[in-house]
């Protein structure tokens, strides 16, 4: 099943995290890095792992932004680079986002 994941459904799943939290997706913005930055700064042995498409293509077609980016780095939260390849398949054609968290208690895609 498909939802449409907001920055709001995004905070209150993340904020129930206790040990680990999964971001992958086509970009990331600043609203929801702030939440994962808080996260981490509440629980600073919440393991925060994310997992985007750097490159100004995705941020160009509207997924994320540089900021958000720049945010998780200055906070000590690794980002790690997926090519857009992957992503194209099931996003960048239809103008849809496909993203998933995976936390402890619950798998939001």
């Amino acid at each position: 099943m498909l939802l449409s994941i907001t920055p709001k459904s995004l905070a209150n799943e993340i904020s129930h995290a206790n040990q680990r939290v999964y971001y992958s997706g086509a970009g990331i913005d600043t609203e929801v890095s702030d939440i994962l930055i808080r996260s981490k700064q509440l629980n600073p042995s919440l393991e925060v792992i994310v997992v985007i498409d750097c490159t100004a293509h995705a941020r160009r077609l509207g997924y994320g932004t540089q900021t958000g980016i720049q945010q998780l780095q200055q906070h000590k939260i690794q980002v790690f680079q997926q090519q857009g390849d992957s992503f194209e398949m099931v996003g960048y054609y239809h103008l849809t986002q496909i993203g998933i968290l995976k936390t402890a208690s619950s798998l939001m895609y």
